[in-house]
């Protein structure tokens, strides 16, 4: 990760461009997962109506209810843990980021935009940032799943989100947060775009 870091070093010459590059580079390459997994959600919604009729049909009857989802889900080409996959990838990357910059002298005098230290934490602006495009991404996710997952829930974790990586993000470097606000910018984008275009069949799986 270092390595990779130094490397787009000698290209930007500047960390913070570094740090906002790599992450770039992370989003495309985990572009067709993150696209499958939202192209599943939409796919959820879709069938809905179907899922709807197919719980209160066997009600009483649970086991036979998720053979009926799972045959749906296989007819309608609709993988329900799509979107487990790329968060699992996305966990060690940042925690070997996070090591990297604890571990990089370079960036101890790296400034960048209002940044005096990409390793110094708790920048206050950056948090703020992280925290409101996490809102955004918790919101429109809110809005996509809104009809497969109804009630107070969604509501919750909406708001949960944020004020959960305002916490953490408060024991941060900078750069970190950087990484994270322009992952969840760009992956409120994608999620955004993907909101507005039609899932053909088979695109899910």
């Amino acid at each position: 990760m270092s390595d990779a870091l130094r490397f787009i070093y000698s290209f930007t010459q500047n960390w913070g461009l570094a740090i906002i590059v790599f992450t770039l580079l992370i989003r495309l390459v985990l572009h067709p997962l993150n696209k499958k997994q939202m192209d599943s959600v939409k796919a959820m919604q879709e069938i809905q109506p179907e899922v709807e009729k197919l719980r209160k049909k066997y009600k009483n009857d649970q086991q036979q209810l998720q053979t009926k989802l799972m045959e749906l889900y296989k007819e309608r080409g609709i993988n329900p843990a799509a979107g487990c996959l790329p968060l699992l990838i996305q966990m060690p990357i940042l925690i070997a980021l996070f090591q990297s910059i604890r571990n990089l002298e370079e960036l101890e005098n790296a400034s960048f935009l209002w940044l005096d230290s990409l390793t110094k934490t708790g920048d206050l602006l950056l948090i703020i940032l992280t925290g409101a495009v996490t809102f955004a991404q918790s919101y429109l996710q809110q809005k996509m799943t809104a009809n497969i997952n109804p009630g107070n829930q969604n509501n919750i974790m909406m708001y949960m989100m944020p004020i959960l990586i305002i916490l953490i993000g408060k024991g941060l470097p900078a750069g970190v947060l950087l990484y994270w606000f322009t992952s969840t910018l760009v992956m409120t984008i994608q999620q955004f775009i993907n909101y507005k275009e039609p899932v053909s069949k088979g695109e899910t799986k």
